[in-house]
């Protein structure tokens, strides 16, 4: 019969279809953990500053250190504790429901959402 497939009404064109599909491949690459490699190289450079001056830079620039660029608002970061301690952060709880970030003294990523 026309117009269906397997005895079911074919109500979505198979070009349709291939659109629905790519998007939701696009939009499971854009989790905020895609964007954790990228910025691994300057977790590295943070604490290789740290080895040579005895603490983290106040700010990237006074370390020659550049952000790479993100989704979500890009990267963001902190110099705490007196430049004991830093912290990556991607995401805004306003705008996307959640932030994830990187904190120095426990050395992994956290999600708060």
């Amino acid at each position: 019969m026309r117009g269906r497939m397997g005895g079911m009404p074919r109500l979505i064109h198979k070009r349709t279809l291939s659109l629905i599909l790519i998007g939701v491949a696009i939009v499971g690459c854009s989790s905020p953990y895609h964007y954790t490699n990228g910025v691994k190289p300057v977790i590295k450079q943070l604490e290789a500053y740290k080895a040579n001056n005895g603490v983290y830079p106040s700010d990237l620039a006074t370390a020659g250190i550049t952000l790479p660029e993100a989704g979500y608002g890009g990267w963001k970061y902190a110099s705490l504790d007196n430049n004991t301690r830093f912290s990556l952060s991607i995401g805004d709880y306003g705008r996307n429901g959640f932030v994830l970030y990187w904190d120095s003294i426990y050395g992994n990523w956290t999600m708060d959402d």
